[in-house]
């Protein structure tokens, strides 16, 4: 048997809503079906969500649950089938589930006739339960592709059910394809992954140095609706030169997307299609009417690349600032124009480039979303942004001065994030006091610390630039006293009563009266 990676994505329920789907990894819920005056739904899970050569059985688990209290519901008859994405029925018995789980363990094989461990109740019902899962050996999960799971409820409650019902789960089995391509007289192994429908061939062009491999697929705005993406990865060796050493471009029925092209690993380059939902959507309305039933995932040869380093020559600017994103997946380049100083009311534009973390060549083909944030406030937003090339601009006008935090994330889909932080405003004016000074501040408005220690302290976080205050001219006073009002405006400020700015200014008087030097 094949290599097969397991990937629950969606579920849907014919009945109230049949548009209404739910989406997990490993699990689905069904939309809500009133049975007996009781709202019900399905909850279904399959383990393990990867499966190897030598570990074939799967385990699948079926919940009925009250949908206002989310307990399950025991001792309940299914009418169970399995069905491929062309509607053929694969698996159909009727099981009874003793406890809150239909719990099946299904060995596939290829002989014809399914063969089943576990006992009947009195209505001819196979049995199952938590401890004591129905084994069922035969033709069923062969192969990777679309599975269907109707479950309808015929007991409940000791009682037959009456009312026509139909829960409809579908089981997305991600399949693992090798094959060989053969370029300029040299073999190169491949395989291509995927998280949706079987592949039906892969073809190398000569021509076009391109890569497509084909599955069955139908591009209709209804049947594409409920699908929240669709995933796949194609492997390509390292050794392959025309591929490592040039762009790699990313196509869907001819038509140019947005791929991650993954050069980190040693021995394979991983190319990754992610088709969102919206995406979907957009390409239905741009492929070609004959291409309506197929999904055509193609990589090209682009340009070629040759790997540079360093800052100056990567950005073009020698004051960039570089940060590796949380999951160390990125190498992300952020600088603004004009350079210098930003001010308040001052047009700038952001540059933002996406680098490979271990070979710093440039991206292309790249989608993040972008956030300001000024003051812990969000001052701008912009999901779903694209750059083609790798290297995006950013306007933006602040209109107040303070700290600023820019968070790129969700790069190329991934939850990965890297983060800038800056102030808009006269450096010079600057005022920024870090939270645990205020303990210090309550202390000493408590008396609990004199005045030699708090000044002395405030003074020693001012030249070490912890606590940054407005440049202030200074006068020798050696007999200065604190006055109470600046003990006032600490116990206020420790108490967050008054902001840093009007705390600062009790510093500043500090430093003008010599009280504190800097």
């Amino acid at each position: 048997m094949k290599k097969i990676v397991l990937f629950l994505v969606l579920s849907i329920t014919l009945g109230i809503s049949p548009n209404a789907f739910g989406y997990g990894l490993g699990d689905a819920e069904s939309s809500i079906i009133e049975i007996n005056g009781e709202k019900l739904k399905i909850k279904t899970v399959i383990t393990p969500e990867v499966i190897e050569e030598e570990n074939s059985q799967f385990e699948l688990k079926i919940q009925l649950l009250n949908s206002v209290s989310e307990e399950p519901v025991s001792n309940v008859g299914y009418h169970l089938k399995i069905l491929d994405s062309d509607d053929m029925v694969l698996f159909e018995e009727y099981v009874f589930a003793l406890d809150e789980f239909l719990f099946l363990t299904f060995n596939p094989n290829e002989n014809s006739d399914f063969q089943f461990l576990g006992d009947k109740n009195s209505q001819e019902f196979w049995t199952s339960s938590s401890n004591s899962p129905l084994s069922v050996s035969g033709p069923v999960f062969l192969d990777g592709g679309i599975y269907k799971i109707q479950t309808s409820v015929k007991m409940l409650n000791e009682q037959d059910v009456k009312i026509s019902n139909n829960f409809e789960t579908i089981l997305i089995i991600g399949e693992i394809v090798p094959f060989q391509i053969t370029d300029e007289g040299k073999n190169y192994d491949l395989e291509f992954i995927t998280y949706f429908d079987k592949i039906e061939d892969i073809i190398f062009d000569k021509q076009l140095n391109s890569v497509k491999a084909n599955m069955k697929f139908n591009w209709d705005e209804n049947s594409i609706d409920p699908i929240p993406f669709v995933h796949s990865e194609i492997y390509l060796p390292y050794v392959w030169e025309k591929f490592i050493n040039h762009e790699i471009n990313t196509f869907v029925n001819g038509i140019q997307v947005f791929g991650l092209v993954d050069k980190s690993q040693e021995e394979q380059i991983i190319v990754h299609f992610l088709i969102n939902n919206k995406q979907l959507k957009t390409l239905s309305s741009q492929i070609d009417e004959e291409d309506h039933d197929k999904f055509i995932f193609e990589i090209r040869t682009g340009e070629p690349i040759e790997p540079i380093s360093g800052t100056s020559k990567n950005t073009g600017k020698d004051d960039a600032m570089v940060n590796l994103s949380s999951e160390s997946d990125w190498k992300v380049y952020f600088w603004w124009e004009p350079t210098g100083e930003l001010l308040p009311e001052d047009e700038t534009t952001f540059n933002i480039m996406f680098h490979d973390p271990d070979t710093n060549l440039m991206q292309k083909n790249i989608t993040y979303d972008f956030f300001i944030y000024q003051n812990n406030e969000m001052v701008n937003s912009q999901v779903d942004s694209q750059t083609p090339s790798g290297h995006d601009l950013k306007e933006f006008l602040f209109e107040s001065e303070g700290d600023v935090q820019v968070v790129i994330k969700n790069i190329n889909g991934v939850d990965t994030s890297a983060e800038f932080a800056f102030y808009v405003g006269d450096e010079s004016q600057k005022i920024s006091i870090p939270k645990w000074v205020k303990n210090n501040a309550q202390w000493w408005s408590e008396n609990n610390i004199d005045d030699d220690t708090f000044a002395s302290g405030i003074e020693f976080m001012i030249k070490e630039k912890i606590i940054f205050v407005p440049e202030t001219q200074q006068q020798k006073n050696e007999n200065a006293v604190i006055p109470d009002w600046v003990r006032n405006n600490a116990a206020w400020w420790a108490n967050d009563q008054i902001s840093d700015k009007d705390f600062a200014s009790g510093l500043q008087f500090l430093i003008e009266s010599g009280i504190i030097s800097v």
